[in-house]
């Protein structure tokens, strides 16, 4: 997916996104539980410190870029947050299926 390829923050390059056909359907339709731990440190050494995700900043250019910028932090967030909760995930479905099984050893269908 090109979402992995953007390194150019740039007001230009950010025009440029906004126009592509599609788009919207395609920010809409992101799904942040596919940010990978890789994608995530690659696009936080983008954002971290970088101007163009300074509402304040970018307001000045751009009302509707400053929702996007925050928008990309927010994803940032939320892919720490499923990468820290991972393990207890993985332990809830492990222990949900050893449930599901006790239930079908113990009421087997008749």
């Amino acid at each position: 997916e090109r979402w992995r390829e953007r390194s150019d923050v740039s007001w230009l390059a950010q025009k440029r996104f906004l126009a592509e056909p599609g788009i919207k359907e395609r920010i809409l339709e992101f799904d942040p539980m596919r940010v990978t731990p890789r994608v995530r440190k690659a696009a936080e050494r983008i954002v971290k410190g970088n101007p163009a995700f300074e509402r304040r900043l970018i307001s000045r250019v751009s009302v509707a870029m400053a929702p996007l910028a925050e928008w990309v932090l927010a994803i940032l967030a939320h892919a720490r947050v499923v990468e820290r909760t991972a393990p207890l995930r993985d332990m809830f479905s492990q222990r949900s299926r050893t449930l599901a099984d006790l239930i079908r050893r113990e009421h087997p269908k008749e």
